[in-house]
């Protein structure tokens, strides 16, 4: 069995049904760490939810984990409150790290995820079965929209690179066709997509050390998920300016915090 929060909209000028977003966490991270990013999307009209997959130490097996994601997707069907507001047929996959990998495997296996935008995913195998653990970013490109928004500080460095230049996030837009985006934050470390940097402990520990303030983080990236999907799940042109055009230009280009690629 597997643990979900689920957040919804409580009200507003759109009764539902709401478009769909499952979120997994990263390897070894509690899902409590992406609250943020489901609130603030079912702020904006969405069924939102942080998926528990197992993900344990030993026997890791990628393919059955992202079923455990996309399960998400039947339980909010036939839940009572959730269900009759969610449309189950246009669903988006977003993910961090471990989670990330995931959520672009999620999106090859499964013909309602409409869009995928993930948080520095790491296409990593840790010695698993290739049957088991694929190497994702070669079962690309999708026909669907794919996003990510990912750093290249930890691609490098320590004992073990938290998000080696050889899987990092780059790897898997460089294999997408259009529409993709890829999001680079300046300053990023691989845990600086998590609510609370400060609060991660010992698991964060192994990462180099990010120059760019958590919070400053958070704001830009959950604003670069809500407007993916406000764009490839609602449909929504007008939320090109906020991913590719003058406002993303203005907020976070101009400001030297992003660098951003699409196609």
């Amino acid at each position: 069995k597997i643990s979900m929060d689920a957040y919804s909209p409580a009200g507003g000028p759109e009764p539902g049904p709401y478009p769909v977003v499952l979120i997994a966490h990263g390897f070894q991270l509690p899902p409590a760490q992406y609250t943020s990013y489901a609130q603030r999307l079912a702020s904006h009209g969405y069924v939102a939810l942080t998926v528990d997959f197992q993900a344990g130490l030993f026997n890791p097996d990628h393919v059955a984990y992202a079923k455990q994601v996309l399960g998400g997707i039947d339980w909010v069907a036939q839940e009572a409150t959730l269900g009759p507001v969610a449309d189950t047929d246009n669903v988006g996959l977003t993910g961090h790290s471990l989670g990330g990998k995931l959520a672009v495997l999620g999106a090859t296996m499964d013909p309602r995820v409409r869009a995928s935008i993930t948080l520095d995913p790491v296409d990593g195998a840790m010695n698993c079965d290739p049957q088991k653990c694929p190497d994702v970013s070669n079962l690309l490109p999708l026909d669907i929209p794919l996003g990510f928004v990912g750093e290249t500080l930890d691609a490098q460095g320590g004992f073990m690179s938290c998000a080696p230049a050889a899987d990092n996030f780059l790897t898997f837009y460089k294999n997408t066709t259009a529409p993709a985006l890829a999001v680079t934050v300046l300053g990023a470390n691989h845990m600086s997509f998590l609510d609370d940097l400060a609060g991660c402990g010992f698991t964060c520990s192994f990462c180099n050390a990010p120059t760019l303030d958590n919070a400053v983080v958070n704001d830009l990236s959950r604003a670069f998920v809500v407007a993916f999907y406000g764009r490839h799940l609602r449909g929504i042109v007008e939320y090109d300016l906020y991913l590719t055009g003058a406002e993303a230009q203005a907020r976070y280009v101009d400001m030297g915090l992003v660098e951003i690629a699409s196609k």
